[in-house]
């Protein structure tokens, strides 16, 4: 995947840099060879998205929760409100961040090469005590800690700028862009249960799971794009828009520690598997959807998984003006 990156940076600079050498050749009707036809840009901002996939995580978590609440309610002499501290949290934006070179062909139309680059790491902490009112009362307290969703998408991106509008201090563009996305996401939870009976503290077990897949996809982004001089060359803009992001066939590795608590402040590792294998999600599953690599891909109750890393977008950035 590492060389594909490359491969794949590489194809645009070079299809760029063809580009603008043919385009230098004559300079455009009306302009001078002194006009400063190339820019750097630089910036940052907003992304709305929601992995809708990836964050089942979330929801299949808070229904074992759920599910131990109603197992309490079984034997409970009333009905027992939800003890649980905290939530598992999901994804819904994040803050990417980008780098573009600009070659201006004519008054109107502009090219670019670049690439932005996203990371988003949603961590929660969640505990929670249920007690079981059956022959010998006794209570188990929940811990999930640490406990991640992560999603991460790198594009380089070839674009093309037309201006609608342009004043002594202002510039209103519309822009497209795009290329392939190298995405990865990854899923960390780390559960610790104890059972206490007579008020004391007698069984304790520790499960640590995580699981990751990467992949590559499709990079889609269109855009307005409103530009301010501050002094000369430099400039400073803001611009939003929409982008299209997607990967499917994500693989990874999975690793699953079991311990074993020898006393309460003591444990030991009593087992470990490890796999790796695609991403889906199984529907038939006793709680909730439940995405993981772990699944046979030919099991007819195993979908397809999508990581979508699509949304609206705002940023913000600055850029410099110059001429070769």
């Amino acid at each position: 995947m590492e060389r594909m990156r490359q491969a794949s940076i590489l194809f645009l600079w070079l299809a760029f840099c063809i580009a603008s050498q043919r385009l230098l050749a004559q300079p455009p009707p009306g302009e001078s060879w002194r006009e400063k036809r190339f820019s750097v840009e630089v910036f940052g901002g907003l992304l709305f998205f929601e992995p809708r996939d990836l964050n089942l995580r979330a929801a299949y978590d808070r229904a074992f929760l759920d599910n131990q609440l109603n197992f309490s309610n079984l034997y409970a002499p009333a009905p027992q409100a939800d003890t649980a501290v905290g939530d598992f949290l999901t994804i819904g934006s994040s803050f990417p961040f980008g780098f573009r070179m600009k070659f201006l062909m004519n008054r109107r139309w502009a090219l670019s090469l670049g690439f932005k680059y996203m990371l988003k790491d949603q961590e929660s902490t969640v505990t929670a005590r249920y007690p079981d009112y059956g022959a010998r009362p006794m209570i188990t307290d929940y811990s999930f800690s640490p406990y991640s969703i992560s999603a991460r998408g790198f594009t380089p991106l070839l674009g093309v700028h037309y201006q609608l509008w342009k004043s002594r201090f202002f510039d209103l563009d519309l822009f497209a862009a795009g290329g392939p996305l190298f995405a990865d996401c990854g899923y960390t939870v780390g559960i610790r249960r104890v059972d206490f009976l007579d008020g004391r503290a007698y069984r304790a077990d520790e499960t640590r799971y995580e699981i990751e897949g990467r992949s590559t996809g499709i990079a889609a982004e269109v855009g307005i794009h409103i530009k301010a001089v501050v002094f000369r060359s430099i400039r400073v803009f803001l611009e939003g828009g929409y982008a299209f992001q997607k990967a499917r066939d994500l693989n990874g590795r999975g690793r699953l520690d079991y311990y074993r608590y020898t006393g309460i402040a003591s444990r030991r590792l009593s087992d470990r598997l490890e796999w790796e294998g695609y991403w889906g999600i199984k529907e038939a599953v006793p709680l909730a959807p439940l995405p993981s690599n772990e699944w046979e891909k030919e099991d007819p109750r195993v979908r397809d998984f999508i990581l979508d890393l699509s949304g609206a977008f705002l940023r913000i950035g600055i850029s410099y003006a110059f001429s070769l």
